[in-house]
């Protein structure tokens, strides 16, 4: 508990981390680059409250208290309303009336990556976070937007893992429950193709496993960062240009490509060109290097559980996203093939065609 050691880290240190104008650090600074400057954080250090008491110890909110691995003890399973309500208690004021869209709740103790949820009694929503455990959480930039994303409407960016095809049969129905909680978890989610769900697979997307890379293109349009003359549907074989999705742009950012065959009637594929510009440049992560190349994600409506999947480019185990000169996305089971004709940092250029799709095999 907060009570029995020292705070992890002061006031000034989380304006600085929310506020912070530099590209590997403030949540400001994500949301200005990313939005092109539609969507901010606002405040300063008056808007950063605590530490405060709460007046229950862990084990009184939280079912599990266990050791992380790390030599902390830390609470799972939390019921976060009372510990929510107990924490807007010592503060002593009303939510209501504090100006706020969002609140992001640190608890020192608490040992769960990351929930958004509500206020209870209010409208306004809830961002908890741990103060630290094996992530250092509540000092990780890439988990804050993670929640808020859910806060302002995303769902997870997911991933495809097949162990035969680049993409899943039109024979297979994913539900809520053929989903694995983490890329490293892959079992119980198998279709009968070998398909796997990865919650948090996509790796070029904050709202899975992306760091803090831009949302996808898709995620930016359903969050007004980009309008209606940056997407175009694809209802026939063509060439498209699309510009890099990073920065202002006057042209296509997004490709819609429907999938409007058997089962996967009303869903479609969407297309983007990502380039190592601005925070989609970090290449600090050897697993998530940036990239200059497409990007194909399945968006899957009208659906619980995660909004957009990025299928794996091969059968190797290994997960790869990217599509360039000379590597096709290809969906045999409805008939589209995407090739990337040409990329030079500000725009690709690629060619979509409606092909005779494979004839249907029942498992």
């Amino acid at each position: 508990d907060v009570a029995v050691r020292p705070a992890p880290f002061d006031r000034a240190f989380v304006a600085d981390f929310v506020h912070s104008d530099t590209a590997d650090y403030g949540v400001d600074h994500y949301y200005r680059e990313v939005s092109e400057g539609r969507t901010r954080v606002t405040g300063d250090v008056d808007d950063v409250h605590g530490w405060y008491t709460l007046a229950g110890a862990t084990a009184d909110y939280c079912s599990r208290v266990m050791d992380n691995g790390h030599g902390e003890i830390l609470g799972y399973a939390c019921d976060l309303a009372s510990m929510h309500a107990d924490a807007i208690a010592a503060w002593g004021r009303d939510p209501r009336t504090a100006g706020t869209d969002v609140f992001v709740m640190v608890y020192d103790g608490y040992g769960t990556v990351g929930v958004e949820s509500g206020l209870s009694g209010t409208d306004l929503a809830a961002v908890t976070v741990p103060a630290t455990n094996d992530v250092v959480n509540a000092r990780n930039t890439r988990v804050v937007v993670h929640e808020i994303g859910h806060f302002l409407g995303l769902r997870h960016a997911a991933g495809w893992r097949c162990d035969a095809s680049t993409v899943v049969h039109d024979g297979y129905v994913v539900s809520e429950h053929d989903v694995s909680p983490s890329p490293e978890e892959l079992t119980g989610a198998l279709d009968p193709y070998g398909c796997s769900l990865l919650t948090y697979g996509d790796e070029y997307d904050p709202m899975g496993g992306g760091g803090t890379f831009h949302h996808g293109m898709f995620h930016k349009w359903r969050l007004g960062w980009a309008s209606a003359d940056h997407v175009v549907t694809a209802g026939r074989s063509g060439e498209y240009v699309l510009d890099a999705m990073e920065t202002a742009s006057t042209g296509i950012t997004l490709l819609h490509v429907p999938i409007d065959h058997g089962y996967t009637r009303g869903q479609y594929y969407v297309v983007e060109y990502r380039t190592r510009t601005g925070l989609d440049g970090d290449d600090t992560d050897p697993t998530h290097p940036a990239i200059d190349g497409v990007l194909v994600r399945r968006v899957r409506v009208n659906v619980s559980g995660p909004g957009t999947a990025i299928p794996d480019r091969d059968v190797s185990g290994a997960s790869n996203h990217v599509y360039v000169p000379g590597v096709d996305f290809v969906d045999p089971y409805r008939g589209i093939r995407l090739t990337v004709l040409s990329t030079d940092g500000a725009q690709a250029r690629v060619r979509l065609d409606y092909e005779t799709r494979f004839p249907r095999e029942d498992p």
